[in-house]
């Protein structure tokens, strides 16, 4: 079968099209549904659609010279499946700069009794790279996932939070001789609010630069600004741009402060379970977001939110080389005193990233056509046939 390249197989939204033929009927099916339906996967030699043009004495001479037919073999489902898994390794091992996010390594404290939440496109991007390398550790996945911005959250029951509590007491009390205690800080207070970055008028650009960095310093600096490096793709590039490797440290090496000492962070009714998390408005202040210029104008970022990047470039698993690249750019922009470039609106954004569906389609092809429902589906299917899924499990309890 001759191979097409991949953005060409799959630019029409579907897998396999040299191979596959789908009806009208079959294209509001599931991914699964369609996988294991036989008839999907029909070499296309019955001629369905077409009028036949051979008459009688064609018939006849057909009738009577026997044919010679190759025995059929259809793909089973898994066969197909695996098929698929590959064009998802080809898609999924868009490099990494390791520059970008240090080598990391989870302590056994940060794990021990965090259950993980991931999304299917997030899921699935990892049980394809630990596929394709070979990888039998959960611990050394969920390393790879906060390397290339993978979003992923890691939720603790409460019990396990007392513990870990208890433990820090047992060493500041052993080291300083007492338990210190302390109110939560007015960033915890419920009242509490931050205010946007005002609009630079009369400022130079240099000064609006600088006064964005130090609210970002002073946002990174909070316990649980941990939780950025958590949430992937932007969030993720930014937090350790601003905040360097010892904020990396900071959230591999113990659960914050702000979790252990006050319980404060995105929480689940049932089982009982709180995970790090950081509020709207310490994301605003991390993006740069401003004040218009007058009372009705719009809203202006320094860096794009990411629904903004989404709706111009697809959707995404992970921080990948073209993200990399219009992210340096744009920070050399940033960072040039003689620039007018300020902070950009919506559809200012959007003409930015304009360039970037151009010089990159390949990739902003492959992002689109993992919108919509097919990454759970897809995800159904796997999970049916190489085990269930990782989400909302215990790191003991999964089995690689």
């Amino acid at each position: 079968m001759s191979r097409r390249s991949l953005a060409d197989r799959l630019s029409g939204g579907q897998y396999h099209q040299t191979k596959t033929r789908t009806t009208a009927s079959d294209q509001h099916k599931p991914l699964k549904d369609r996988i294991q339906d036989p008839k999907r996967f029909d070499n296309g030699s019955r001629g369905v659609g077409k009028r036949s043009r051979r008459n009688d004495s064609d018939e006849e001479t057909v009738a009577r010279s026997p044919q010679r037919r190759e025995p059929s073999v259809e793909p089973t489902p898994r066969t197909v499946l695996q098929e698929i898994l590959d064009d998802l390794a080809t898609v999924f091992q868009v490099d990494t700069p390791r520059a970008v996010i240090p080598e990391v390594r989870f302590s056994g404290t940060v794990l021990r009794d965090a259950r993980i939440e991931l999304s299917p496109l997030s899921e699935l991007s990892l049980r394809t790279w630990a596929q394709v390398n070979k990888v039998t550790s959960l611990a050394e996945v969920i390393d790879e996932a906060l390397r290339r911005g993978i979003p992923f959250r890691l939720f603790y029951p409460r019990s396990a939070l007392d513990d870990l509590m208890e433990d820090l007491e047992d060493d500041l009390q052993s080291n300083f001789g007492h338990t210190p205690e302390s109110p939560a800080p007015s960033y915890l207070r419920k009242e509490h609010t931050e205010p946007l970055l005002p609009w630079y008028n009369g400022l130079t650009h240099r000064d609006a630069r600088r006064q964005y960095e130090y609210r970002v310093a002073e946002i990174l600096q909070r316990p649980h600004a941990t939780a950025f490096l958590f949430k992937g793709g932007i969030w993720s590039r930014l937090a350790v741009h601003y905040g360097g490797e010892r904020l990396v440290q900071r959230a591999t090496l113990q659960v914050s402060r702000t979790l252990l000492h006050y319980t404060i962070g995105d929480q689940t009714t049932y089982p009982r379970l709180v995970a790090e998390s950081v509020s709207r408005e310490e994301e605003d202040a991390l993006i740069g977001r401003c004040a218009g210029m007058g009372a009705k104008s719009e809203l202006r970022e320094w860096w794009p939110r990411p629904e903004t990047i989404q709706f111009n470039l697809g959707p995404s698993a992970q921080w990948s080389t073209m993200d990399e690249s219009w992210f340096q750019e744009h920070l050399r922009t940033i960072n040039n005193d003689m620039s007018n470039e300020g902070p950009k609106t919506r559809a200012e954004w959007g003409r930015f990233f304009k360039h970037w569906m151009y010089v990159s389609r390949e990739e902003v092809v492959l992002r689109r056509i993992r919108s919509g429902k097919e990454p759970a589906d897809l995800l159904q299917t796997y999970t049916d046939t190489y085990g269930k899924s990782w989400n909302m499990d215990t790191f003991q309890a999964i089995d690689l």
